[in-house]
């Protein structure tokens, strides 16, 4: 009796031509093409509904594909996970798209990853969608701010404190100055110079290591980013502009501030703290 042998690969079988009129080919998984392709498009996160809805989503991706761009509706919320690299590049890359899926929904992911104001005594953030700031516990809904205690909280009565209705939240603005913004505040600042030309750029890419600078206030990173803009721009702050090229376009610098949490609802994650033109990563 012969030993059976384990073979590395697939044995050839052959099959007799008065069987294989009887065999049918195999099917695939899917029989339908149209569900086929619905399934593949729902696990790229687009979701197009109604006649040619499927057709529009694949040629979206293949459009995405041939400008290298990302996935538009991926890593739109900061994460314990994810690195201060790709805190930034998710602001960016949402920005250069800003308005789709919707109007604002870079700006709004801007909004999601900019720090919010007391983000470390907050309780629980709750589910959210992208371009929504997190809602507070309302546990300090009734504390009491004093514009002249000297700590950092924003300017204003107590009826005007970011956190006073218990569902409300400002958030750090990306200027230089130490200042708490709505999401209409954050909006306009974004829609104004300097930072107007990240909405709709063309190109963008960082142009530095992401640097850990030794500071006393908790543990921060920056990272500079170069970007292609339209001369549209050029109203823009010189201070971060270069020369325009023969295509029209214009290259902007500007240098990104991240500060990691270490408590509250966001422990963990990489929060942008300002956004300064030109490069200060060295």
């Amino acid at each position: 009796m012969s030993r059976l042998r384990q073979s590395s690969g697939p044995a050839a079988v052959h099959v007799p031509a008065s069987v294989q009129q009887h065999c049918r080919p195999l099917q695939p998984a899917f029989r339908h093409p149209r569900r086929s392709q619905q399934c593949r498009i729902q696990s790229q996160h687009f979701s197009f509904e109604g006649a040619g809805g499927d057709r529009l989503a694949s040629e979206f991706s293949a459009h995405l594909n041939q400008l290298s761009l990302k996935a538009p509706l991926q890593h739109r919320r900061p994460s314990p996970l994810d690195p201060p690299t790709a805190a930034v590049a998710a602001q960016l890359d949402a920005l250069q798209i800003n308005d789709w899926p919707e109007l604002d929904a870079g700006v709004h992911t801007a909004l999601a990853f900019a720090k919010p104001y007391e983000c470390e005594r907050l309780l629980t953030a709750a589910p959210q969608a992208a371009g929504s700031s997190p809602r507070p516990s309302s546990r300090l809904a009734g504390r009491r701010r004093s514009s002249s205690s000297g700590d950092d909280s924003p300017a204003g009565t107590e009826s005007s404190s970011p956190i006073s209705d218990g569902c409300s939240s400002r958030v750090r603005s990306w200027a230089a100055q130490e200042q708490w913004l709505t999401p209409a505040e954050f909006s306009e600042l974004l829609h104004s110079p300097p930072y107007d030309v990240l909405l709709g750029c063309d190109t963008w890419r960082a142009c530095s290591e992401m640097v850990f600078p030794a500071t006393r206030v908790g543990q921060r990173a920056v990272q500079a980013v170069e970007v292609l803009a339209s001369t549209r721009h050029s109203s823009s702050s010189s201070s971060s502009a270069g020369d325009a090229g023969a295509d029209g376009l214009q290259r902007f610098t500007f240098t990104f501030c991240l500060e990691l949490i270490h408590t509250g609802p966001y422990k963990g994650c990489w929060m942008t703290v300002g956004v300064r033109p030109g490069n200060y990563a060295v």
